[in-house]
């Protein structure tokens, strides 16, 4: 476990330490400074303790308004985080979802020649949802994601692409094309690799949770 990893799952604690600090430093200053004008506190050593009392407060109050801005914004960088590994998520089963399309419309094309296969595919406009999934993925910033996550937005986008490209060859396909038999074993390596994604990213964010 690294030690930024640490400190951001121990933030929940330590912020709840801080306000505790905040809240309990005032309190029993307010308490010893009673007690000093009521007479309780009248020898030298119970002055001093009073003294140190509130230097030891004031110390606690700088350091949790020091610290509680680092912990706050390691929260939202933990949203931030768990935000986009459900957008790549949804991304991703949707691509998983239209590469399997593809790829058993494309597959048993040869057995009809495309008429209850590519002529359906077609005639749905299923090829349309492509573009705006090609636009969502590159609308996503790699800076923003971990080394795994940039990988696998890698190949989605290479994937999606490679989709779209075979989409608009679609009125011209020969189903019994040797570069069509290709293509089709390319689609399927795309989706295998799409749903080596969705495991990672759903497993990522079970095991978060636990």
């Amino acid at each position: 476990m690294s030690i930024r990893k640490a400190m951001i799952d121990s933030a929940p604690f330590a912020i709840r330490l801080v306000w505790v600090i905040l809240l309990c430093v005032p309190v029993s200053w307010l308490l010893m400074s009673s007690a000093a004008k009521s007479g309780v506190l009248t020898t030298p050593a119970s002055v001093a303790a009073a003294a140190w009392m509130q230097a030891i407060g004031s110390i606690l109050a700088i350091a949790g308004a020091a610290f509680f801005p680092y912990f706050h914004e390691a929260k939202k960088d933990r949203n931030r985080s768990e935000r986009l590994r459900q957008i790549l998520l949804l991304l991703a089963k949707n691509q998983q979802e239209q590469l399997r399309l593809l790829h058993s419309t494309l597959f048993n094309a040869v057995h009809d020649f495309g008429e209850d296969t590519i002529n359906p595919y077609l005639g749905n406009q299923w090829q349309m949802k492509w573009p705006p999934h090609i636009e969502a993925l590159r609308s996503i910033q790699i800076t923003d994601l971990d080394p795994g996550q940039v990988y696998m937005l890698t190949e989605m986008k290479v994937g999606a692409d490679f989709a779209w490209s075979i989409c608009l060859r679609l009125s011209d396909w020969n189903v019994i094309g040797d570069k069509e038999q290709v293509d089709i074993q390319q689609v399927k390596h795309y989706l295998t690799m799409t749903s080596i994604a969705v495991a990672l990213l759903d497993r990522g964010g079970r095991e978060g949770v636990s």
